[in-house]
């Protein structure tokens, strides 16, 4: 990336941080905001060189490469600091991959190629157009050209349609006068005539005022002739009443039997009379 000093870069990518060639940057926010970070200072704020931040962002996550397993930027920072400052960023990156919290992390056996080269050679990798297609992309296109003509062909063929239906402009449609006298034979006039007016519905059905003079009464079916339907009466109110049950009285009452006073030594009574429920209890 080629830039003066004195231009200015905006940008939303924290990655423009790593060109070497990037003095100022401005970072777009929310409510019409920009975020200033001026490279020299952010340097002399963090207490790193130029090729430290460079590494730093090499093997930091970006688009090409992620970071190191539970190394994130705050323990990257940490160790690009202990390094120290080389004056090639790629002798850094190098002396990272030997640190040993990142030897241990590094189970894929990552070199930061990409980054390295877009970052710090500021190179790109040209990619080669693909010239000859498959069997599979062939076959697509022809179908594709195929669906484009039959789509054509049913708008043509639903337009034709449309104007079919529609009465010719040169045809003279004759609205009937409305009779004096009640027609009761009457019915829907054609659609050609009612599209001409605003009055006459367009779906109202055909009717007539027969009436009928006789009222249809339907045989119930046979499982409803099991039962002889019995309607609710009343009961007859009694001349003379049958005169309600009479209680007893005290006089006719059996007499209750007399219990003997038991002994103090009468075991046998004693257990007897404990058969019956206390009158208190």
């Amino acid at each position: 990336m080629d830039a003066q000093g004195i231009d200015v870069i905006i940008s939303k990518d924290s990655d423009m941080m790593a060109y070497q060639s990037v003095s100022t940057l401005w970072r777009p926010v929310p409510n019409n905001l920009i975020l200033v970070y001026k490279i020299p200072d952010v340097l002399a704020t963090l207490d790193i060189s130029q090729t430290q931040l460079m590494a730093l962002t090499v093997v930091s996550r970006d688009d090409y490469h992620k970071n190191m397993y539970s190394l994130g930027p705050a323990t990257n920072f940490s160790i690009i600091k202990s390094i120290g400052s080389r004056p090639d960023a790629r002798e850094i990156v190098a002396a990272y991959l030997t640190h040993g919290q990142v030897m241990v992390k590094n189970m894929k056996e990552e070199t930061f190629e990409n980054s390295i080269r877009v970052f710090i050679l500021v190179q790109q990798e040209p990619i080669q157009p693909l010239v000859q297609e498959s069997q599979a992309q062939q076959l697509f296109r022809v179908l594709q050209h195929r669906f484009n003509e039959l789509c054509i062909k049913h708008q043509s063929v639903k337009n034709i349609r449309a104007a079919g239906l529609k009465g010719r402009p040169k045809d003279d449609i004759v609205q009937l006068p409305s009779p004096k006298t009640f027609n009761r034979y009457r019915t829907v006039e054609s659609p050609a005539a009612i599209s001409k007016t605003k009055t006459i519905p367009w779906n109202r059905g055909r009717f007539s005022f027969k009436e009928r003079t006789r009222t249809v009464v339907h045989a119930p079916p046979p499982k409803a002739k099991q039962f002889k339907l019995k309607f609710y009466q009343e009961r007859p109110e009694t001349v003379n009443p049958t005169p309600a049950k009479k209680t007893m009285s005290k006089a006719n009452k059996p007499p209750k039997p007399n219990m003997k006073p038991i002994a103090d030594k009468d075991k046998r009574r004693l257990l007897r009379s404990l058969s019956w429920p206390h009158p208190t209890a």
